[in-house]
């Protein structure tokens, strides 16, 4: 079980807007990678016209660190970018306690607890500088053929809950949203999979408490 560095955890509870934007935003975009080889990574990739966003979030996590955290590659040919963080100090001390304090409640939630016990099976090894053992490695690959797109059906109540705020809407709103104007109407649209249809449930609730506000519409 991991253990938060509590230094790390002061700062991460000191950047809660900040830190509920990025929930939302890698809730929408992000996605943890385990390689054949055991090695674990986090990478969010976009347009390039939006690179600053990227940039946004590694300075946040360098702020939090106290040093660079992650690398931006952009590629001229697909004209995206890449944010990609596979150090595993970055890892264990800066990914795992962020998105543990603020947690995800879609399917990703899933793919962050398995990526986060491949990391506690991977902990001993970093720490005694040696590579994983044969026992060790085939338990985090068990783990990577049932993560992202390879993810057998779920039950949503496996899901944990807690109140949607409005910087983690805004973070998945800059992820996953859409405005458009269709036949003359404006329109707002999340599009999502439908394993996570109760998501977009919780999103159409919360808009529909807000107080209504005549002088913005």
């Amino acid at each position: 079980i991991f253990k938060l560095d509590n230094s790390i955890l002061g700062k991460i509870k000191r950047k809660e807007s900040e830190l509920e934007w990025l929930c939302g935003f890698a809730e929408a975009e992000s996605m943890f990678f385990i390689s054949k080889t055991g090695a674990l990574s986090f990478r969010i990739k976009l347009h390039r016209d939006d690179r600053q966003s990227l940039e946004y979030i590694q300075n946040l996590l360098g702020e939090l660190a106290g040093r660079k955290v992650g690398v931006i590659v952009d590629s001229k040919a697909d004209h995206e970018s890449y944010y990609t963080i596979a150090k595993f100090r970055d890892i264990l001390e800066i990914l795992i306690p962020i998105f543990s304090t603020y947690y995800f409640t879609t399917s990703k939630y899933l793919d962050f607890q398995d990526f986060k016990t491949a990391a506690e099976i991977k902990k001993n090894s970093f720490i005694e500088k040696r590579k994983l053992n044969e026992d060790e490695l085939n338990e985090i690959l068990r783990l990577k053929s049932s993560m992202n797109y390879q993810r057998i059906p779920f039950n949503t109540n496996d899901l944990p809950k807690r109140p949607l705020t409005p910087y983690r809407l805004l973070g998945f709103t800059e992820g996953d949203g859409t405005f458009c104007i269709a036949n003359m109407i404006p329109t707002f649209a999340i599009k999502q999979h439908s394993k996570n249809v109760h998501f977009l449930y919780e999103i159409a609730e919360f808009l529909n408490n807000l107080p209504y506000k005549p002088e913005i519409g």
